[in-house]
């Protein structure tokens, strides 16, 4: 049981370590309840569609 939590720890630290910024000026909840905001999101993340400079950063890196 120690090891299963020593994993669990040790996971969640990495977690919290590898986790980026960037990502922070993206406003989720009003992605998520505009529908044509989340397309445009989703199309730009893969490569179905047009990026528009405000958020081309963020995702594509």
């Amino acid at each position: 049981m120690l090891v299963l939590y020593l994993i669990l720890f040790v996971t969640m630290v990495y977690a919290i370590e590898c986790y980026d910024e960037k990502f922070n000026k993206i406003d989720v909840d009003k992605v998520i309840n505009d529908e044509k905001l989340f397309n445009s999101y989703l199309n730009c993340f893969l490569d179905k569609g047009p990026c528009t400079e405000e958020y081309a950063k963020e995702l594509k890196g």
